[in-house]
């Protein structure tokens, strides 16, 4: 069978700009934990990888039997349940069940004279009208006998770009199980003088070990003229290693080369080889580095052979220069998320004399420039931090569902390491109707409604801390706290507010109702309801004023560890739930739009032992690697999270896989993959944009940068089919049931 165990390929694709800084580690020395002597270099088998490369011989090929090619269709994530798949003959063939199938493909150089050439077997259809893009290039008759091979007449060229090649299906009325068609591939290319001696670079085909000179190696083999292109993320010290062989009789070219936008292909390795009796192996080692940071295509081709034989690359693999460094271990654990946080305000993006504890833990740990939650929705990014699991994947995406059941808590783990684990929450949606109150020794919610500072979560969370090694110091301990940061309502007196900026305001953001009052101006349809420029000073104020009481309570909490002589064994992360957002949109919303303001929040970590103390990571990172990083530092495997240790990414930059994030909020998704980033709606053509270069995306790069627009997509597709299938394993997300105590906070809250 073609393409076999393709799931099991992108599972471990997905596992493992020019002057990009996300391809640099920190740029500061610091100490850190010494390298273990069994560190491995960490590699990236492209064979395994093939799932999600494009195969060209004589054009490209596309494989319609097989569930690699689904990524193809339509932008949609699926399921797809019009195209089953069936074996016949030693082949793979999809049974069409829609009168219309369609693929994407892109075009990095034009292709003069474009045909379509396609194996089928009609059933209830006996013709099918093709289409590249909107203009129809033939009408094809399907013998209903047996699988064939038919053409289309050759157009004068396909440019550069985007493109889709549509099938249409005729024919009467199906029965139930009747397919209109059975389709084996499509190849899009130069036209052929005998179409139906072509030979399809299928799985079987293209990948089987090869022997040369009494050395075995699983190989990529192909006929000249062909190619493997296989999108990457290229990260510091990358390189590429393989052997390259002629496997038959005669003698051909081996390339290797690095494909961008825009620009030519840049040949990197080039090989004269020769088969028969004298055909050996010959080793090839590529430094990629002048590439890191950037979004290309790795392509081995085959661009000449005669004599019938084929040019072999054995076990080709990217790797990088090191291995990973375990994390210091932790004894305690202290997780702080601030709900609504502006970036702007919290050290060291903010002034360091407002927070001073907060410049503390910066000054001890890691600043992570280019964090990013995984939704808006901020009871989906605790849902996330506490299971190391995607939205799409614990299954509460929405502000007003629970979290399953079935969905296991960091609490409900902590059993496993003899860990002990308080949860604080200042925050209404993470109050019992949603789930998040399982498996903790000590859970408590502090409603807005009720007459408590918004600082008792800290002041609880001491006291725990102070009961729990007053009592025993075996085991671990878990301490988060979810505040209310800076959203409203904030906890400032009438006094505090007199003295706040502007001068004689005389809006309508106040303390107590702010969130009702932003709310309401969110409701309104069809007016002018952005909040003007003395608003937003006002709203900044009560924020600073309401963390540096958060701040002072935080120092608390510290102190605590640092009596106990625990700081320097401590894990401390402070962190956003999701960011304020920008002007003009009305902030604190319950699910705001998947725009970068609203997604990049604070992180800061302060590591154990002092590892990378001061220093700042640019390497992409979202919730579930914070997740892993946690539960790494308790002991925890990481049990299906999808997550990095943030220790690895802050040490040793980019990993292999180029570590794509992506966010979603109902059919909506945001992916960030190096310098680019694949924004819009499941079944939709996406907008592409070059952040680094164009911050707010004005500018839509889809159709100038078809293979970049193409590789995000396929990481969007892999990272959501994988979260999608983890959710089927799960019951689905309930409604939450509401008490009226939770109901008012709510209300309060501004939801």
């Amino acid at each position: 069978m073609k393409w076999v165990a393709v799931g099991a390929a992108l599972a471990l694709f997905g596992r493992c700009e020019k002057s990009d800084p996300e391809a640099v580690p920190s740029a500061h020395p610091a100490p850190s934990a010494a390298p273990r002597a069994d560190v491995r270099t960490p590699s990236l088998d492209l064979v395994s990888m093939l799932p999600g490369c494009d195969v060209e011989h004589e054009g490209l090929f596309l494989d319609v039997g097989t569930p690699a090619v689904e990524s193809r269709r339509d932008h949609s994530a699926g399921p797809f349940r019009d195209t089953p798949v069936y074996e016949r003959a030693s082949a793979t063939f999809a049974r069409v069940h829609s009168r219309r199938l369609a693929y994407d493909f892109a075009l990095t150089a034009p292709l003069k004279r474009a045909s379509v050439t396609l194996r089928a077997v009609g059933v209830v259809s006996r013709q099918v009208s093709v289409y590249l893009d909107d203009r129809r290039v033939g009408l094809l008759g399907l013998s209903r006998e047996e699988p064939t091979i038919v053409a289309t007449e050759p157009l004068e060229e396909l440019r550069p770009g985007p493109h889709v090649v549509t099938l249409r299906f005729g024919g009467g009325a199906q029965g139930a199980d009747d397919p209109y068609a059975e389709v084996d591939w499509i190849r899009i290319g130069p036209p052929t003088q005998t179409p139906r001696s072509y030979a399809p670079p299928t799985l079987r085909d293209v990948v089987t070990d090869v022997v040369l000179d009494g050395e075995p190696r699983r190989s990529i083999v192909l006929r000249g003229p062909g190619a493997v292109r296989c999108p990457l993320r290229v990260s510091v010290g990358m390189h590429l290693d393989a052997s390259v062989g002629f496997w038959g009789s005669g003698s051909g070219t081996a390339t290797i080369s690095v494909i961008e936008d825009g620009e030519a292909p840049s040949i990197v390795a080039e090989k004269q080889l020769v088969g028969g009796t004298g055909g050996r192996w010959e080793r090839v080692s590529v430094d990629l580095e002048k590439f890191a940071g950037r979004v290309v295509g790795l392509e081995l081709s085959s661009s000449a052979a005669s004599g019938g034989g084929r040019v072999a690359f054995g076990e080709p693999r990217v790797a990088g220069p090191r291995g990973d460094v375990p994390a210091p271990p932790a004894k305690v654990v202290v997780l702080v998320v601030g709900s609504g946080l502006d970036r702007r305000l919290i050290p060291p993006w903010g002034r360091a004399a407002d927070l001073p504890t907060i410049s503390k833990l910066a000054r001890d740990g890691v600043a992570f420039d280019r964090y990013r939650t995984p939704t808006t929705v901020a009871a989906s990014v605790m849902a996330s931090l506490l299971t190391g699991l995607p939205p799409r994947s614990h299954g509460l995406e929405d502000p007003f569902t629970r979290l399953p059941e079935d969905v296991r808590l960091v609490s409900e783990r902590a059993a496993e390491v003899t860990a002990h684990a308080a949860f604080f929450t200042a925050v209404p949606s993470t109050f019992p109707p949603f789930g998040f109150d399982r498996g903790w020794d000590r859970f408590e919610a502090f409603s807005p409604v009720r007459d408590v500072a918004a600082t008792e979560p800290y002041a609880q969370g001491v006291a725990w801390l102070k009961d729990q090694l007053a009592t025993s110091r075996d085991g671990k301990l878990l301490l988060v706290v979810h505040a209310r940061g800076g959203h409203p309502p904030w906890d400032v007196t009438r006094d505090e507010v007199s003295q706040l900026p502007p001068e004689e305001y005389s809006g309508p953001i106040e303390p107590r109702a702010g969130a009702i009052v932003l709310a309401n101006l969110r409701a309104v349809r069809g007016a002018d309801t952005r909040l003007s420029g003395d608003d937003w000073r006002r709203l900044h104020a009560l924020e600073g004023a309401a963390l540096r009481k958060e701040d002072g309570a935080l120092r608390r909490v510290i102190e605590v560890l640092e009596k106990e002589g625990l700081y320097d064994k401590s894990l401390v992360v402070f962190m956003g739930d999701v960011a304020t957002g920008d002007p003009p949109g009305i902030p604190f919303g319950p699910a705001p739009p998947l725009r970068e303001d609203n997604l990049l929040a604070p992180l800061i970590v302060k590591f154990p032992g002092g590892a990378l103390a001061g220093t700042s990571s640019s390497v992409m990172a979202t919730t579930t690697d914070v997740a892993v990083t946690v539960f790494h530092a308790l002991g925890l495997d990481d049990q299906g999270a999808t997550g990095s240790d943030l220790f690895q990414l802050a040490k040793n930059g980019v990993p292999l896989d180029g570590h794509a994030v992506m966010a979603t909020l109902g059919v909506r998704y945001s992916t960030r993959w190096g310098p680019w980033l694949l924004s819009g709606e499941f079944g939709r053509r996406p907008t592409l944009c070059l952040v680094d270069v164009d911050p707010s995306c004005v500018t839509d790069a889809y159709a100038q940068s078809p293979f970049s627009a193409a590789a995000l997509w396929r990481r969007t597709y892999e990272i959501e089919s994988a979260a999608r299938a983890a959710r089927d394993r799960s019951r689905e997300a309930a409604r939450a049931d509401l008490d009226p105590d939770t109901q008012a906070a709510l209300r309060v809250y501004g939801y």
